[in-house]
């Protein structure tokens, strides 16, 4: 059996996103603005919005781009806060 990698399912031209909207949600964190039951929700919306913009550049819009603009933002903001989540376990002191 062959694992699947983060790249089986994000597209390799977004990968960079990840770590940006990592830092997205990091910043928000710090400017205690915002709660934090809403970031991740805003960190989904942002990768959606940068995957759509992507798509539509490379591709032109169609409802099929507008999909799959959705479903790679959604993982990029899902990669994103479970790489917060990895770090934030690794990190604790026990």
């Amino acid at each position: 059996m062959v694992m699947a990698g983060i790249e089986d399912y994000i597209s390799p031209e977004l990968l960079i996103l990840i770590p940006v909207v990592y830092a997205l949600g990091m910043w928000l964190k710090s400017a205690g603005s915002i709660k934090d039951k809403h970031i991740p929700v805003i960190l989904a919306g942002f990768g959606i919005g940068m995957a759509l913009i992507y798509e539509v550049a490379t591709s032109g819009f169609s409802m099929e781009i507008l999909f799959t603009a959705i479903v790679q933002g959604i993982l990029i903001a899902s990669a994103s806060t479970w790489a917060n989540q990895v770090y934030k376990q690794e990190t604790k002191a026990e």
